[in-house]
């Protein structure tokens, strides 16, 4: 099923939920964990945002488990996030890359792959893409793309 990916400004911070902790119960963190790698695999085969994130090796590994582990938290799983990274705020955390709208809208697309191929029941899928959806306009932190590569990002 095709999600709603809604408009923006740069400065919109619409209120959200956590998904639905029932997430976590029904995938089990394994599964959660793998539901979340094959998202960055479908990231790294999109031209529009794959440039955003490490392609392969201890940087990509290390990029899905920061994401898995603040996902797990978020559920009521283990602190993985606090205790590996500090429990430091997203919006922080992303504030070094030029994330636009329409690099929101890649990563989103991305986001619905990943979500199509999850065998979990619909309403946790919604859950999870309504949080995915709102929280993601937190991110966006610019309106003009600025090019640049993920290793270039992550050295300013």
């Amino acid at each position: 099923m095709p999600y709603d990916i809604s408009t923006m400004e740069v400065g919109d911070r619409p209120e959200f939920s956590a998904p639905d902790p029932r997430i976590l119960e029904t995938l089990g963190e394994e599964k959660f964990r793998a539901f979340m790698s094959r998202f960055y695999d479908i990231i790294s085969e999109d031209d529009d945002v794959a440039h955003f994130f490490p392609q392969e090796g201890p940087e990509l590994e290390a990029a899905k488990q920061n994401s898995s582990d603040f996902f797990v938290q978020l559920m009521g799983g283990r602190k993985w996030h606090d205790e590996r990274r500090g429990g430091k705020n997203m919006e922080y955390v992303h504030r070094r890359f030029s994330i636009t709208p329409k690099s929101r809208e890649g990563w989103l697309h991305c986001m619905q792959q990943a979500l199509a191929e999850l065998d979990l029941e619909q309403e946790l899928k919604d859950s999870f893409w309504n949080y995915v959806e709102a929280f993601s306009k937190h991110i966006v932190n610019v309106s003009i793309k600025k090019t640049g590569t993920y290793e270039e990002m992550v050295k300013v």
